[in-house]
């Protein structure tokens, strides 16, 4: 995988990863103005967390996993507030990887969006015959369903949330 950031609009080029074989790079996320990368070397059988600072373009080591620790990369994705592994099989739970470990089990089309706090923001959808979204607040450490609103709920990128 190869990762090339392209800051607009002065197309200055930043060049964070050195292109490796075997080792997948995801889209990076955008929080609190850094740039988080999940990083998976097949290699060395390692998950890494990685932030990047574009301004001065240093890299930070978050995490450094075993690949062990996942049952497989699909659904392995990075979420923010803060920072936080999970893996979303479709199992009916939500696995989190780091910074801690642990499950909460959700509906069948349940996705985390963000942690905020103690409030874990979930999306579900719906047909009633027509598609709905809704937004779960859930407790962090119960997993118990605080709040179900019946609207869509986005987090922009200078951290407010606006619900549609």
């Amino acid at each position: 995988m190869n990762c090339i950031l392209i800051h607009y609009p002065d197309g200055e080029v930043h060049r964070p990863f050195e292109l490796k074989e075997n080792v997948y790079v995801d889209a990076p996320i955008y929080f609190n103005e850094l740039l988080y990368f999940l990083i998976v070397d097949f290699n060395n059988k390692r998950i890494q967390i990685v932030s990047y600072n574009a301004k001065n373009r240093l890299k930070s080591n978050l995490a450094d996993l075993p690949l062990s620790d996942v049952e497989n990369c699909y659904n392995l994705m990075l979420k923010p507030s803060p920072i936080t592994l999970i893996h979303e099989p479709n199992d009916g739970f939500l696995n989190i990887i780091w910074p801690e470990k642990k499950k909460i089990k959700i509906r069948a089309n349940e996705i985390m969006m963000f942690r905020d706090n103690d409030n874990l923001f979930c999306s579900d959808w719906y047909e009633n015959p027509e598609y709905h979204e809704r937004v779960i607040v859930r407790d962090w450490n119960t997993g118990d369903i605080k709040k179900i609103i019946k609207r869509q709920m986005n987090r922009m990128p200078n951290g407010d949330i606006w619900i549609t």
